[in-house]
């Protein structure tokens, strides 16, 4: 079993870039074969617009974000050249920020995201560092049915070996 961190950077079709970074845990139940999963928070742009101040005269850039929590449900296969990692991620609204110098009140009303599930692929090579250290670049490819999005990532992740 191996624990650590992941940065994540996801570049979603309609979105923008979604940072994000979180624990993973891996957990190898036979040969080649094993489980990935953790806990990732990642912001994820929601809505940018232009609205106009009061009398017409300012012209205000707003951008709204949507935080979510992701919990990762995947199959991972282990090789030497690559890994690979497939399966659901499910995400959570966990809050959301607003950038703007528009003082208008109404732009706190924006819902967030639903739940909703996210499907995944990964590739990665691990590369071992000391005796219990892994570091591991990933390229990896997201869709989200509920809103016919999707992107692509690239992450890195730092783990250890526990046991």
């Amino acid at each position: 079993m191996q624990a650590g961190i992941k940065l994540t950077g996801e570049l979603t079709l309609y979105d923008g870039l979604a940072p994000g970074a979180g624990i993973q845990v891996l957990y190898k139940s036979s040969g080649h074969s094993g489980f990935e999963t953790g806990v990732f928070w990642q912001k994820r742009r929601y809505a940018s617009f232009f609205t106009e101040g009061p009398g017409g005269g300012s012209l205000y850039q707003s951008k709204v974000f949507s935080h979510r929590l992701q919990i990762p449900f995947l199959y991972r296969f282990n090789s030497k050249p690559v890994n690979f990692s497939i399966g659901p991620v499910a995400d959570f609204p966990i809050g959301k920020s607003i950038n703007t110098d528009d003082p208008d009140p109404a732009l706190k009303n924006f819902k967030n995201y639903k739940s909703t599930m996210i499907l995944t692929v990964n590739f990665s090579h691990t590369f071992k560092l000391f005796r219990v250290f892994f570091l591991e670049p990933e390229i990896g490819f997201n869709y989200l049915p509920s809103r016919s999005d999707g992107g692509a990532c690239i992450n890195v992740s730092l783990r250890r070996t526990i046991f």
